[in-house]
């Protein structure tokens, strides 16, 4: 039992932990903001030309999501990018063309034409599969047609105004003295597409040439170019790229950097070609290729300066560079210090919470040398019914609270009848209709049942009599305090029904209908609980290794929101973060809330040799002649023990004349255990001799076990009517039940010409 109590509450564990884990996930999953437009992936071939140009072609995967509602249908016919134009940089925008890589069908240039402004048939058929570029400076809801042959600007230097590299150099060289700041534009290259609601898959490939890209110094000539900046608000599952530079390249005389926040790598390609990927950008991400090449490979540049550049490059990106990593590297740190504070933290309170919940196991077992008790225990018999619940554990019979309360009242009746306090009889009230149940031998009453054919009756209930003995001289009775608050329920139910001869049913009733019900039933779980606290037998334990539990879960559930809330971190909640919750639950689900004291010890000695004996009495040899009222008393712990039926067993193994209906008439009679017993012969219907191998003491003993299991039962039931006329104040509480060099890419600078941005209509 308590291996499958091991099992089960690690199975527990299990599964509340993927519960609650898997829900932190997929709560952050279900109120993220899952962008109505992504690029799937964005391939990038560029080549910078001798004359300073830069000819780039984009091979384009769109995602589209629907993003119509109740009330308005926003089907996507447009899509576009803006880069911004300017005197430093990247001067106009030529040579573009728009196509479908599938059908190989080019877009002709069309008209600036607004989206919300056609129909969706008008718009497929005016608009669709065109492309358009527009001046979109004073916004885009103002876009102004733009002419690359009229427009652009001239390429000039500025006086270095921005944070990119390029613009820094330009403040430490100062290529011209005279040069103010740069004028700007934003353009718009789109494309229209057919109406449509959601796409996925979708290819385009984009081509265009960045006039003026580059700027020739008297060593090297230079460029950055930004193909998505931090305007850009669409997301890019992946991103790769290679930069060409002219003919005459090599790795020796080339020189690049990446600038990307993401995880990037970089690499060089063929004629020292700079090849590069970043993952999974996200809105406000910018990417920016700072490229530089010996002045030799340069053709005719616009933009040309006297100066030497290279060395004010190299200590730019060089410091860059190591600014960069430094600081990554101490937030780097600072993550794995945190992931390694989780897991030792975990760890440290896992391995603190299992010693103190196998420490309270073993602090809640009897470890004295008594094997078999042959008294009854020093206590009541629902004090014997707590104590055995601390022994079992939850794991145990009856191990749980409600179960413990159920067999306290079942026992603490049956020991009130073995008092003489009251008498039970098998079957409903009704069957004794007319009988003096007080004045009337039980052989009387058996023979009655036997004659009428009345014995399927005795199954369906029992009767309960009051004895005079309580209303003339209870105090002869010497109960416990327990035992008198149960006998105050019983009373109570006779004065509600009229009668001192009822049936479970009717008392069941009856106390359902009284309001003060509830108050009778808690007075009853007061007496067990104060005259069992008065043995001094336990204490409280295991509230370390709860605790351990309770904080192991809290830091998981902190740390499972902290990681999965980052978006790169989810591995962590799963590989850290469950399997600490998962022993912290086990710890708080195997932990033992009370042990047994050096004085409980004697005890729990007695109850446990008790039950040990009950179980093995027909092993035992040296036995006496039967002694009916002490083992009307056994009968009274078995049932507090949850092992009446094994100890009826064991009667019937040892004595069978317990079943012989003729002994129990002439020996039996006046005795507690008459009706049990001798119910076994009225509902079987034969009597059994007794000789020990022609009964079936397997047969007697589920007889007897549906006797006091009946009494357990309908006991638990009257206890859950009573609790329930309590008012809904009064109950306190339920009470129970996640340089390019090698090094790859780095953030730092950005703002490099085009300043890409991406999106849709």
């Amino acid at each position: 039992m308590k291996f499958r109590h091991m099992l089960t509450s690690a199975i527990t564990a299990i599964i509340i932990s993927v519960i609650v884990v898997g829900g932190i996930i997929v709560v952050f999953e279900a109120n993220g903001d899952e962008p109505d437009m992504s690029y799937k992936t964005l391939d990038l071939d560029a080549q910078i030309t001798a004359d300073g140009d830069l000819r780039v072609t984009q091979h384009i995967d769109v995602t589209l999501r629907d993003r119509s509602d109740d009330d308005y249908e926003r089907p996507w016919k447009q899509l576009y990018q803006q880069y911004d134009l300017s005197e430093d940089a990247i001067t106009n925008i030529t040579d573009i063309s728009v196509s479908d890589p599938f059908t190989g069908k080019e877009y002709p240039q069309g008209s600036i034409a607004i989206p919300s402004n056609y129909s969706k048939l008008e718009w497929n058929e005016q608009h669709a599969g065109q492309w358009y570029i527009a001046d979109v400076t004073q916004g885009d809801s103002n876009p102004q047609p733009y002419d690359p042959q009229t427009q652009g600007f001239t390429a000039k230097h500025s006086n270095g105004n921005g944070e990119s590299t390029t613009a820094r150099v330009e403040r430490e060289l100062k290529s011209d003295s005279a040069a103010t700041s740069a004028q700007h534009r934003t353009v718009e290259i789109g494309w229209n597409i057919p109406s449509i609601s959601s796409a996925s898959g979708l290819k385009f490939d984009v081509s265009m040439t960045f006039k003026n890209a580059v700027t020739r110094y008297k060593d090297v000539t230079a460029m950055q170019w930004e193909p998505f900046g931090k305007k850009n608000r669409i997301p890019i599952g992946k991103v790769t790229g290679t930069l060409t530079f002219p003919d005459g390249a090599t790795s020796k005389n080339t020189w690049g950097w990446l600038h990307v926040t993401r995880a990037n790598s970089t690499d060089r390609g063929k004629n020292g070609s700079l090849v590069f990927s970043a993952d999974d950008i996200r809105s406000g991400d910018y990417l920016d290729i700072v490229a530089m090449f010996d002045s030799t490979l340069a053709g005719n540049v616009a933009r040309t300066s006297g100066k030497d550049a290279k060395s004010t490059f190299m200590k730019i990106e060089t410091q860059d560079e190591k600014e960069w990593r430094d600081e990554q590297r101490h937030s780097a740190r600072m993550r794995v210090l945190s992931w390694v504070v989780t897991g030792a933290l975990g760890i440290i309170l896992c391995i603190l919470g299992m010693i103190g919940a196998i420490r309270s196991i073993k602090a809640s077992q009897y470890h004295g040398g008594i094997e078999y008790w042959r008294d009854p225990p020093d206590m009541s018999p629902a004090s014997a019914a707590k104590l055995m619940g601390v022994l079992a554990g939850p794991s145990g019979l009856g191990g749980r609270d409600s179960s413990i309360r159920n067999r306290q009242m079942s026992s603490t009746v049956m020991s009130l009848a073995s008092k003489g306090a009251i008498a039970i009889y098998p079957g409903p009230a009704e069957l004794y209709v007319g009988y003096d149940m007080s004045a009337t031998s039980a052989t009387t009453l058996a023979a009655m049942i036997a004659s009428n054919g009345k014995e399927s009756e005795l199954r369906k209930s029992s009767t309960v009599v009051i004895l005079p003995v309580v209303y003339d001289n209870v105090e002869s009775l010497n109960l416990s305090r327990s035992e008198r608050a149960a006998l105050d329920i019983l009373v109570k139910a006779a004065t509600l029904t009229g009668s001192r001869v009822y049936d479970l049913k009717a008392m069941k009733s009856a106390l359902g209908k009284y309001s003060k019900a509830y108050k009778l039933q808690e007075a009853f779980d007061r007496a067990c609980d104060k005259e069992f606290g008065r043995l001094g037998a336990t204490q409280s334990t295991g509230y370390g290794s709860r605790m351990c539990g309770v904080f192991g879960i809290l830091l998981s559930l902190v740390m499972t929101v902290r990681f999965v809330s980052s978006g790169s971190e989810l591995a962590l909640a799963l590989v850290e973060c469950l399997p600490i919750m998962v022993v912290s639950i086990f710890i708080i689900k195997i932990t033992r809330s009370t042990a047994i004291t050096e004085a409980g010890q004697r005890y729990a000695g007695q109850v446990q040799g008790l039950k040990n004996y009950l179980e093995d009495f027909s092993d035992f040899t040296d036995r006496n002649v039967l002694d009916l009222t002490l083992w009307g008393r056994y009968m009274v712990y078995a049932t507090a023990f949850g092992i009446s039926a094994k100890a009826a067993a064991q009667l019937a193994k040892a004595y069978p004349e317990v079943t012989d209906p003729e002994w129990l008439d002439q020996n039996a009679a006046s005795s507690y255990l008459y009706w049990p017993c001798r119910s076994y012969s009225l509902t079987s219907g034969s009597a059994f001799a007794s000789a020990a191998g022609s009964f079936d003491a397997s047969a007697f003993s589920a007889n007897y076990g549906d006797f006091g299991a009946q009494l357990n039962s309908s006991f638990s039931d009257i206890r859950s009517t009573m609790a329930a006329t309590a008012p809904s104040s009064s109950s306190g509480g339920s009470g129970g039940g996640f340089s390019g060099g090698s090094g790859g890419g780095f953030g730092g600078s950005s703002g490099g010409g085009g300043g890409g941005s991406f999106g849709g209509r």
